[in-house]
């Protein structure tokens, strides 16, 4: 073989490895951008939109190593609640914006291609305030064209009002005490629905200086004490006029309305057309419901003390430090807490901690989202009082406090029509809504 000939396969050899080569370096980088592909699929949220601290269900392909995943709320690092290999929940932090959700898996970032809308809670036009004298609101109801409904007493005689939208109020109903004779009449707390009508439980009592049985909650009476002859749930309607639903004298008995009977009513709430009420015998609460087709029956024994329910028609409150809820035939779920432990410590559901209060155990409200917003009795000399939240993966965290009227007797609810956050204490009705 002749030098020319020795040098033109050498050449030809050189050249099907560098082929091979650059083949192979190909078919690796195409291999690492498959990889890519692979790990980094379109994602998909649910709600799109919700306040901070509520929890987001990401959809798409994870680790299923929970410290290989980074979520983060239009660059703000959120809480990773849970994760598997198609989905995460995560809760929206306390400084996020509105903007895109990025899911960060082993260094690969993939991007929304939608914003996430967050919620930030803002105080309405206008704030309702009256002297000590005109109201002493210890809770609110609403119907569904945006009117609230309090009690209020501008002179001796008082009155349950309509406040509409705009802060104007006129009165509903007068309350009249006297029933005649030695004999007056008790309001308790009432409930409104969507068309405006008022359901109120009204007692009638005479005090007397024989001796008088025991009620519930009274120690045993010898020489004298209120004695209750009746015990009816009114219906108001929104011209003024009044008929009793059901009820007659004192005691407890389920059927329809024209029997029924009531013993001791604690609390009264309108849910999906029904109306709910605790009521107490022998020390017990039980949950009571009036259906639209004129029935009363017991639900059963019930550990809260008032009526929260949420739009899953399970009833929600706080007992022995732990968050919870129960459905209609007894079925009690925890959500957060530490059963016998309290304090105020946000976190998992398996670290937080509530107080345990008067304030907490009757300050419970659901917005539409299924977010648990309670109030805790804090150390804090300045700010004694805290609004938290528990959403829908348990987590539970503390909102910072842009609200002036926490107090003792202030009661928090909101509006299942319009969503918004009331504040309410003796004298002064606030209302937030999340935009």
């Amino acid at each position: 073989m002749n030098k020319r000939t020795k040098l033109a396969c050498i050449f030809l050899i050189l050249t099907i490895l560098g082929c091979k080569k650059d083949k192979s370096q190909q078919i690796r980088e195409q291999s690492a951008e498959t990889q890519k592909q692979v790990h980094s699929p379109d994602i998909t949220f649910s709600p799109a939109s919700g306040i901070n601290y509520s929890a987001v269900s990401i959809s798409g392909n994870f680790s299923t190593t929970p410290g290989d995943n980074v979520v983060k709320f239009n660059g703000v690092t959120g809480i990773i609640n849970s994760s598997s290999a198609t989905q995460i929940v995560a809760t929206v932090p306390a400084i996020a914006t509105t903007g895109k959700i990025a899911v960060i898996v082993n260094g690969i970032t993939t991007t929304s291609a939608t914003d996430f809308k967050v919620l930030k809670m803002v105080k309405e036009n206008y704030t309702i305030t009256g002297s000590n004298k005109l109201f002493r609101v210890s809770y609110v109801c609403f119907d569904g064209v945006g009117n609230t409904y309090a009690y209020a007493s501008p002179d001796t005689q008082p009155y349950i009002i309509k406040i509409k939208p705009d802060g104007s109020y006129s009165s509903v109903y007068k309350i009249n005490t006297s029933a005649g004779g030695n004999k007056s009449y008790g309001y308790g707390k009432f409930a409104v629905d969507r068309s405006g009508n008022i359901y109120v439980i009204r007692s009638r009592s005479y005090y007397t200086m024989q001796t008088a049985p025991p009620r519930p909650r009274l120690n045993d009476v010898t020489c004298c004490g209120w004695i209750t002859d009746e015990l009816v749930m009114l219906k108001i309607k929104p011209n003024g006029t009044s008929s009793v639903v059901a009820g007659n004298i004192p005691g407890y008995v389920d059927g329809p309305v024209a029997s029924a009977r009531f013993n001791y009513v604690q609390d009264i709430a309108i849910v999906n057309n029904n109306l709910y009420f605790i009521d107490e015998i022998e020390l017990n609460r039980k949950l009571r419901k009036i259906t639209p087709g004129g029935s009363v029956s017991t639900l059963g024994t019930i550990p809260f003390y008032s009526i929260n329910a949420g739009n899953d028609n399970q009833f929600y409150f706080l007992e022995y430090g732990q968050m919870a809820k129960m459905n209609a035939s007894g079925v009690k779920t925890i959500i957060a807490g530490k059963a016998n432990q309290y304090g105020i410590t946000d976190g998992r559901p398996d670290q937080a901690l509530f107080e345990v209060n008067a304030e907490a155990y009757t300050n419970i409200a659901l917005d539409a989202a299924g977010n648990i917003f309670s109030v805790h009795h804090t150390q804090n000399l300045y700010q004694p009082y805290a609004i938290r939240i528990t959403n829908t993966a348990g987590y539970t965290s503390t909102i910072p406090s842009t609200i002036n009227n926490l107090n003792k007797d202030m009661h928090m609810v909101i509006d299942k029509f319009s969503g918004n956050l009331i504040i309410t204490d003796k004298t002064t009705i606030t209302s937030f809504t999340f935009k």
